[in-house]
């Protein structure tokens, strides 16, 4: 069943959390005993060291050599660019929150797992073995690829064993709540996959850092792994960013849609890349990847007109603008995935900038945008504490916004100007200054929670 409804009516529940956000946001500190065990907070540091520190400015520095241009770009670049961001920083984050939100879906107390301080272990040995891989050489390199490999697909593994676990236990339960769950183990697929063709290239005697993951690796970790869990906590989430909404409505069709895409896009590996077959798969699994997001959108009422006075739960505005743009960029990505997936099936491969604009719509526009919106929501409430640094978060939009719109229009240089490249080579700053002005206030947030536990 999709929307059970004892479910539907939250009223008592929604006054509770107006009370509690209102007595935070006048600094009245509830007493410690009562407050929540920060399971996330290790794992929100790591997520925060990865991305602010390595993966975005990797990505930033790279994108800007590339369309100013400014240089060359080593070829592991943006390979380590993309692992760090899909599996470093929001995976490490999924990981995190898990432990919360799937315990506060079930209505049962939030308890450290005796599993969580190995998942993390596990999580950093992977993450630092595959950045000392890349400035390794020989032997040591293929070695420390393959113990990322591994450390990384045991975390995973070990996490998506305990995220099955728990959402079979939550009563009640919605369809909407198995996207967690594949989006548990697509991590850990994509990451099993990798390190068996890492290993296969040790073997063979060739370098690991030579291996190129196809579509399928991506499509595995993005759609699957980040956005089947996101979708999956939006549709539970959605009264704390919008009013009047009902959680957890066509499920079914939005874990039908982005699985099925992700399993196309893995039929899709059989054949050369420039093969018809190849690109017609790939085709279909992006019109079932915008089939989900259109239906998931709809779902959540994040398209829908919402009266300005109907401001869920008294929350500020900017969190619900988060969320907005989140959606906008997503409904924006569908336009892109759909003109792409028709062009494809009529024979004529679109430019590869739309395709490129596109990714970046959902990874960067909708992604981030609903990792800003969930922290500054989450955050203040596990940690009992009002958000640090409020105006970060105009920052972070305004520079988000900003970034989306400049990668955006990179497709111009296709049709207008090669200046709107050089516009666009700006894009990875301005992302990286939304995750900076993020990354601080939630990090002074979650010092300021540790702070009230030591009362």
């Amino acid at each position: 069943m999709d929307t059970p409804k004892a479910e539907e009516a939250s009223g008592g529940r929604c006054t509770t959390r107006r009370a509690a956000r209102e007595a935070r946001e006048q600094g009245i500190a509830p007493p410690s005993a009562s407050l929540e065990t920060p399971i996330y907070r290790p794992f929100a540091l790591v997520a925060l060291v990865v991305t602010l520190g390595l993966a975005t400015p990797i990505g930033a520095i790279a994108l800007y050599r590339l369309f100013a241009p400014a240089g060359p770009v080593p070829m592991i670049w943006p390979r380590l660019h993309a692992h760090l961001q899909i599996f470093g920083f929001a995976g490490v984050l999924i990981m995190g929150v898990a432990h919360h939100l799937i315990l506060r879906f079930g209505h049962r107390p939030i308890r450290r797992p005796a599993s969580a301080p190995w998942i993390l272990a596990l999580a950093i040995l992977g993450l630092g073995a595959r950045v000392a891989a890349t400035m390794a050489g020989g032997a040591t390199a293929s070695g420390l690829w393959i113990a990322s490999g591994l450390a990384e697909t045991l975390a995973f593994g070990v996490f998506a064993a305990w995220v099955t676990a728990r959402v079979r236990a939550t009563e009640p339960r919605f369809t909407s709540d198995w996207l967690m769950v594949t989006g548990a183990w697509w991590f850990a697929v994509a990451l099993a996959v990798e390190t068996m063709a890492l290993a296969a290239a040790a073997a063979a005697g060739a370098d690991p850092a030579a291996v190129t993951p196809g579509p399928g690796l991506y499509a595995m970790g993005l759609y699957g792994g980040v956005f089947g869990w996101v979708l999956g906590v939006a549709k539970r989430a959605v009264p704390m960013f919008l009013s009047g909404r009902k959680v957890g409505r066509l499920g079914g069709a939005v874990l039908t849609g982005l699985n099925g895409g992700v399993f196309l896009a893995l039929l899709a590996e059989i054949w050369p890349p420039a093969s018809r077959h190849a690109q017609t798969l790939h085709a279909l699994g992006d019109l079932a990847v915008a089939i989900a997001f259109v239906v998931g959108a709809v779902a959540v009422g994040a398209w829908q007109r919402q009266p300005r006075r109907a401001i869920s739960l008294l929350m500020d505005r900017t969190e619900t603008r988060f969320f907005r743009l989140a959606f906008a960029c997503a409904g924006l990505a569908v336009v892109g995935l759909s003109v792409g997936a028709a062009l494809t099936l009529a024979g004529a491969p679109p430019h590869g900038l739309l395709a490129d604009a596109t990714r970046h719509l959902l990874s960067v526009g909708f992604l981030i945008g609903m990792i800003c919106a969930m922290g500054f929501r989450f955050v203040p409430v596990i940690e009992g504490v009002r958000i640090a640094v409020p105006r970060a978060r105009v920052v972070a939009f305004w520079a988000l916004a900003l970034a989306v719109l400049l990668r955006t229009a990179e497709m111009g240089a296709d049709y207008l100007h090669g200046g709107f490249l050089r516009a666009a080579a700006l894009s990875g700053f301005l992302a990286w200054v939304a995750l900076l002005a993020w990354g601080l206030a939630v990090g002074l947030t979650m010092i300021r929670g540790a702070a009230l536990r030591r009362r």
